[in-house]
């Protein structure tokens, strides 16, 4: 190995060997302070907020289109066209496809 390695390694040990020190508890007036903050800073004319509401409409939006773009198709899939109908776009397809 390396000796790097053996250095590294003596530092683990030498961290795992010494004792945690002891956390006080958060005095109350700091704490009150931080949980006003917080309290202040979730309002809901958050521009992220509004923006999260933006897009969750669009995406309701979007999946109600969907839905009328599938009714819409399978309704022209489940019913028979006119006989003229169907030659036209029969010999569309073999104009335009190869």
């Amino acid at each position: 190995m390396k000796r790097y390695d053996l250095r590294l390694r003596r530092l683990f040990k030498a961290a795992c060997r010494t004792p945690e020190p002891a956390i006080d508890p958060m005095p109350d007036h700091l704490q009150t302070r931080i949980l006003a903050h917080w309290r202040a800073g979730a309002r809901p004319e958050d521009s992220l907020l509004l923006l999260g509401l933006f897009f969750r409409r669009a995406l309701i939006g979007a999946a109600l289109v969907m839905f009328v773009c599938i009714a819409w198709s399978y309704h022209g899939l489940t019913t028979q066209p006119d006989s003229e109908i169907a030659l036209v776009n029969y010999e569309v397809q073999e104009d335009l496809l190869p």
